[in-house]
């Protein structure tokens, strides 16, 4: 059942069953997301797209198991994406797999593909963290990313959290390691897009070593 806006009530006008029913006992049913009513209460996995009001609510069940509700607000002046998310929570994904890569490209974190996928299109937070470490004795800087590709499009730089080792000539060993991590906003994902956690080197003679890799995505404004 749909929304309906509330009756606007005249002097003296008779109170009917039917009124009630639907202006009193299914408004406090849909913002109370009622087990009696079908799709589209105040609390769903399916967000309304008609019978929308400006400003109305909707708790917008991301992730039920794990918990995770995104509580929404329609806004009919944004251009495409018109429920605006409303401190929500992020979803979380981790891969806990030490391992390590002389890859100089983007590879699948060591316990292999560990992704989120975006459940309703949208502009969103994308966060990637991990613990990287690189030990370097020689003259040459090495750096170890962490980042993320969508759809298998292919990991950016630009997106990545990194440490960086620099070259040495006394024949010291330059090793770096510690917790990053970096966000960004990513516009525009698309509803089922695939968000995967990637890791390199940036030199090939050199290993990265990564573990305690995560991931995690927040709702902007969406549908």
């Amino acid at each position: 059942m749909a929304y309906t806006d509330p009756h606007d009530w005249s002097v003296s006008e008779l109170l009917t069953a039917s009124l009630l029913d639907t202006h009193l006992r299914d408004a406090m049913r849909w913002v109370g997301g009622g087990s009696t009513l079908a799709a589209n209460e105040g609390r769903g996995t399916t967000i309304p797209s008609s019978s929308l009001v400006e400003g109305m609510l909707f708790v917008y069940q991301a992730d039920n198991t794990n918990g995770v509700e995104w509580l929404l607000k329609y806004n009919s002046s944004e251009t495409t994406y018109k429920w605006r998310a409303l401190s929500p929570l992020a979803l979380f994904v981790e891969d806990t797999t030490s391992g390590s890569t002389a890859s100089a490209t983007y590879v699948n974190t060591p316990a292999g593909a560990t992704s989120i996928t975006a459940p309703v299109a949208g502009d969103y937070y994308i966060t990637v963290g991990a613990r990287l470490s690189v030990a370097n004795n020689g003259a040459t800087g090495v750096t170890a990313y962490v980042s993320y590709d969508i759809n298998g499009a292919g990991a950016s730089d630009a997106d990545a959290a990194y440490i960086f080792s620099g070259g040495t000539t006394d024949g010291v060993s330059q090793d770096v390691g510690g917790h990053v991590s970096r966000k960004r906003r990513k516009n525009a994902l698309a509803a089922s897009d695939v968000i995967t956690l990637k890791y390199k080197t940036g030199n090939a003679a050199k290993s990265a070593t990564i573990d305690e890799a995560w991931l995690e995505i927040v709702p902007i404004r969406v549908i």
